[in-house]
């Protein structure tokens, strides 16, 4: 267990610097440690570990066939039902949806969400009602998307000061403006053209890019300052190999130089990102931005 936590923390440095492949290896390292310590928060964080940075780095497919094996590991280890193990199941969902597997992505969600009641955990519960927004959205359901994101805040406010208080917020503010439920006067501490961090985490990179997508739905401002924004953080997300946020700032992008005027640059953007998604089949972000 400790030489699994060793591997965790180096993955952290070499992602914090760009290094994934480097990163993944510590991962794949740290995965049979953790398995052969037997402590089932440490085994499900190992495959959470790895996953995640498979899908940052683009590798979707990778990423879920990680997440499989966690889940066949619990099945072994006669522990699925264990409600940690439906952590992995979320991102599974996830990841089903951005391929636009929306039944597979519901199903998933209905087998994870009584485990994970049940056993209190905070985490898992917000970002199961996270991903039900989606599924509502992908399926045109905005009215029974507000109940969801009042369950999501109630339930972090169990919890004040939780490490995932500041990822939440992004996420139900994301979410809002999507469906007209929220103006720029609801925006405090939010990034600005000229003020993004230079070396920000991976996740205040991961909160930029939910903020991004904010700023291009509410924009009024002139395209430079947007724009700039948005090359700001993909030339940060490039440079770690965080493909993944690379697609998403792309389709920003066209949609920041449609929503001005400019059709041949929003192509440009456009076909950058479809070239990007395409091996991987990640169909739902374009659907989702229009």
């Amino acid at each position: 267990t400790v030489r699994a936590v060793a591997y965790n923390a180096l993955q952290v440095v070499y992602r914090e610097t760009g290094k994934m492949d480097q990163a993944i290896e510590a991962c794949k390292l740290g995965l049979p440690e953790a398995l052969a310590g037997g402590q089932i928060g440490t085994i499900v964080t190992a495959y959470r570990i790895l996953g995640g940075t498979l899908t940052i780095q683009g590798k979707l497919s990778q990423a879920a066939a990680v997440y499989r094996q966690g889940l066949t590991t619990a099945e072994t280890r006669s522990e699925a039902r264990y409600p940690t193990y439906s952590l992995l199941r979320l991102h599974l969902a996830d990841l089903n949806y951005l391929w636009n597997q929306i039944e597979i992505t519901e199903d998933l969600l209905k087998q994870s969400q009584d485990l994970l009641e049940s056993a209190g955990n905070t985490w898992g519960m917000v970002y199961l009602r996270y991903l039900l927004c989606l599924v509502k959205l992908a399926s045109g359901d905005r009215l029974g998307i507000p109940p969801i994101l009042l369950e999501m805040e109630q339930i972090a406010s169990r919890v004040p000061g939780a490490y995932y208080t500041e990822g939440l917020k992004t996420m139900v503010i994301m979410i809002k403006a999507r469906i007209g439920m929220v103006n720029r006067g609801d925006l405090e501490d939010w990034i600005v053209p000229g003020t993004l961090p230079k070396e920000p985490t991976t996740t205040q990179l991961e909160h930029m890019v939910y903020q991004a997508h904010v700023l291009v739905y509410l924009s009024s401002d002139s395209p430079p300052d947007i724009l700039g924004t948005l090359a700001e953080i993909e030339n940060i997300a490039s440079h770690r190999g965080h493909m993944f946020w690379v697609i998403e700032i792309k389709i920003l992008e066209a949609m920041v130089w449609q929503k001005f005027g400019s059709l041949d640059h929003a192509l440009a953007s456009l076909e950058r990102a479809l070239a990007l998604a395409e091996p991987e089949a990640i169909i739902r972000l374009f659907l989702d931005e229009g």
